[in-house]
C-alpha cells in the first residue's frame, strides 16, 4: 500500500511547528536531567531557492524522441515443476541524442530487478512443499516513462506474487539526461544547489510525519535529520513524487513512502 501526499499552501502553513523532544539522563540514585532539544521544521514554501538556479531544466526538443516496450523473462524449474516465473517490460528510446547509452543503462539494471538469487530457489521450493495449490512464484516489472525538458524519468512498478495473490509491491525509479544519457539526480532536475535540494526532501518528509504522526516511527524525524537520504523520484505530467524505501520510517506494513509536489510548488 502507498502513501499519496499532496503538499498544498495551506497545508504547509499549518504544519509550520517546533518540536520538542525530550531526552532523559541518570545521574546516579534516582537523579534524572531532562534536556530540551528545540527542533524547527520550516515550512517548505518559506525556503528561499537559491539565486542563479532554474527551477526546471531548459526544454528539451524531444519531438524525435520515442519509445517501444521489450520483454525478458526469467525462470527457475526443478523436477519438472516451473518454481520462479520474473517477467521485465522495459523501454528502448529512438531519438535522443544519448538513447544508446540510456538503453544500455535501463537492460542492465532492469535485469537486476528480476535475478533469481538462490534464496529465492529456497523459498519457492519451500512454498512448493507446503503448498496444495502450488503456482509458481512470480516478479513482474512494469515502467512507466515519462520526458519533461531534458529528463526522461523511468519508474518500474515491481509486483511480487505468491501463490496467485500479490505479496508486496514497491516503485524503483530511474531518471535520465537525454543529451548526456547520465543519470540526472534531483538537484539537477530542478537545477537546485545539492545540499539545498537535500535539505528541501528532509523538509517535505518531515512535514509529512507531522501530518501523519501516528504512522510512523517514534525517532521517525531523527532517522530523516541524520540520514544521508537517496532522494529517490520519479517525474509525471502534473509534478514530482519523492519517495522512500519501504520500511524506512514507518512499518513495512504501510508499503512505500510517497510525496507529490505540483510543479506550480516548485516556481
Amino acid at each position: 500500500m502507498k502513501k499519496a501526499f499532496i503538499i498544498s499552501s495551506v497545508l504547509l502553513a499549518c504544519l509550520a511547528a517546533v518540536l520538542i523532544i525530550s531526552s532523559t539522563v541518570r545521574h546516579g540514585g534516582d537523579e534524572k536531567v531532562t534536556d530540551e532539544i528545540t527542533k524547527e521544521i520550516i515550512p517548505v514554501e518559506s525556503m528561499t531557492v537559491p539565486e542563479n538556479t532554474a527551477l526546471l531544466p531548459t526544454e528539451y526538443d524531444a519531438e524525435n524522441l520515442s519509445v517501444e516496450y521489450e520483454t525478458l523473462t526469467k525462470e527457475h524449474s526443478r523436477d519438472g515443476v516451473q518454481l520462479i516465473l520474473n517477467y521485465l517490460q522495459y523501454p528502448v528510446f529512438t531519438g535522443s541524442l544519448a538513447d544508446g547509452k540510456i538503453n544500455e543503462d535501463i537492460l542492465e539494471k532492469g535485469t537486476k530487478l528480476i535475478e533469481i538469487t538462490s534464496s529465492d530457489i529456497v523459498v519457492a521450493m519451500e512454498k512448493r512443499d507446503y503448498s496444495d495449490y502450488f503456482e509458481a512464484v512470480q516478479r513482474n516489472c512494469v515502467p512507466t516513462v515519462f520526458q519533461k525538458g531534458r529528463c526522461i524519468s523511468v519508474r518500474f512498478t515491481v509486483t511480487d506474487i505468491s501463490d496467485g495473490a500479490v505479496d508486496g509491491e514497491r516503485t524503483v525509479s530511474f531518471n535520465y539526461n537525454a543529451e548526456t544519457g547520465g543519470e540526472m539526480p534531483l538537484c539537477e532536475f530542478l537545477g537546485w544547489d545539492p545540499d539545498f535540494t537535500d535539505e528541501y526532501v528532509k523538509n517535505v518528509f518531515s512535514l509529512l510525519i507531522s501530518s501523519e504522526r501516528d504512522k510512523y516511527y517514534d525517532d521517525a524525524y531523527e532517522i530523516i535529520s541524520l540520514s544521508r537520504l537517496k532522494n529517490g523520484y520519479y517525474i509525471t505530467e502534473e509534478g514530482i513524487v519523492l519517495y522512500l524505501d519501504s520500511g524506512f520510517i514507518s512499518p513495512s506494513v504501510y508499503g512505500m513512502t510517497e510525496v507529490f509536489i505540483e510543479y506550480d510548488k516548485l516556481k
